[in-house]
């Protein structure tokens, strides 16, 4: 800033009073960050209010206590396929609440498509890493 048509010079309780402040601000944001994603629930009980279905896509192993998860292996499907492959097989989810397979129904592939992967099958979770049988139909 100019002052007295030359640069000012800040006194060091200035400086410090304006690092406060920017932390301080960075703080607030942060801690509001993480309260909105602590709202976030992978597996919803009875009293959780449910306002609408996130999907994303992680490590199954991250996934581990999710209720609703399908897992992804190597396949011909594209985004778009893969992703209503995947909510048909989300809203099938044994003990799924008529408000949880709202919420997934609800879900469209502007949600859905940009967090899918492409050449990938679409299977139950729990059948993540099975080999197919020899001679078999498959699943």
């Amino acid at each position: 800033a100019e002052y007295m048509g030359g640069p000012r010079e800040y006194s060091a309780e200035e400086i410090a009073a304006r690092q406060a402040a920017e932390a301080e601000r960075i703080r607030a944001e942060v801690e509001s960050s993480v309260e909105l994603v602590e709202a976030l629930c992978g597996a919803p009980v009875g009293e959780d209010e449910l306002m609408f279905a996130l999907p994303m896509a992680a490590p199954l192993s991250a996934l581990a206590r999710y209720k609703y998860k399908v897992g992804l292996m190597q396949g011909p499907l594209k985004k778009g396929k893969a992703a209503r492959d995947a909510q048909a097989l989300l809203l099938r989810t044994p003990g799924a609440t008529e408000q949880e397979t709202a919420l997934i129904s609800a879900l469209g592939d502007v949600e859905m498509v940009p967090q899918m992967l492409s050449d990938v099958a679409v299977v139950p979770a729990d059948q993540v890493g099975e080999k197919k049988k020899k001679g078999g139909s498959g699943f």
